[in-house]
């Protein structure tokens, strides 16, 4: 649909992320992966190395961070990237050059740009995201955040204070009490919580222009 020019796929590994090392409990409410999913992706493995489309995964980091730092280094080279994911983390990532494909399944796709973004959070950016996410945690990923605060008074506080340093810069002047003392007692969570969310985007990948043009596969390899 697209007719990408260049091509690449990232993998998660099944070793520890520095997420987990940061907070043990990252992910851990997820079940187990079921025994036939397993298969399903060296099937995905065999296709995508077919087509000759670089797969990059590295140990400590998910498939995430590499999708940020492979992005950041082809806004570089002047590309545009649309990143296909069915992870609304990914948002954060948009850019100037980066979109977002977001794939809600069943057919429900929507392209984010920063507008799109910022028409789904109310005016936040994407950058501000991680900001969000520190104060209103994500159940999907196990991030806490501020526990009794919500996506609607994060994006509220958000919106006045931009980030969470000069939130916490001003707090005494957050009007509700309750809230004020919400964030007071959970300062080191919140943080934490910023640095679970908050994709890496400076990974040092090497990332070939030529090898991830999409038009060099050979036609006998896909059809075998």
């Amino acid at each position: 649909e697209f007719r990408p020019s260049h091509c690449v796929m990232t993998f998660d590994t099944p070793e520890p992320t520095f997420r987990h090392n940061m907070y043990p409990e990252y992910k851990a409410h997820r079940s187990e992966t079921p025994e036939g999913l397993y298969s399903q992706f060296d099937r995905v493995r065999q296709v995508v190395e077919a087509f000759d489309v670089p797969i990059f995964e590295l140990p400590g980091y998910e498939a995430d961070d590499l999708l940020g730092s492979l992005s950041s280094i082809a806004s570089q080279y002047g590309l545009h990237t649309i990143i296909v994911t069915g992870d609304t983390d990914a948002l954060q990532l948009v850019g100037p050059r980066i979109s977002v494909l977001l794939n809600a399944g069943s057919g429900n796709q929507k392209i984010y740009d920063e507008s799109a973004v910022q028409e789904r959070y109310l005016g936040l950016l994407p950058s501000q995201l991680p900001e969000l996410k520190a104060l209103q945690g994500d159940t999907s990923d196990n991030i806490p955040g501020v526990p009794g605060i919500g996506e609607k008074t994060g994006i509220k506080l958000i919106q006045h204070y931009n980030t969470l340093d000069n939130l916490y810069a001003h707090v005494n002047e957050v009007e509700s009490a309750r809230i004020k003392d919400l964030l007071i007692a959970n300062k080191e969570l919140a943080y934490r919580s910023k640095a679970l969310a908050k994709i890496v985007v400076d990974l040092p990948l090497k990332f070939n222009v030529e090898q991830s043009q999409f038009s060099k596969f050979e036609r006998k390899k896909v059809v075998t």
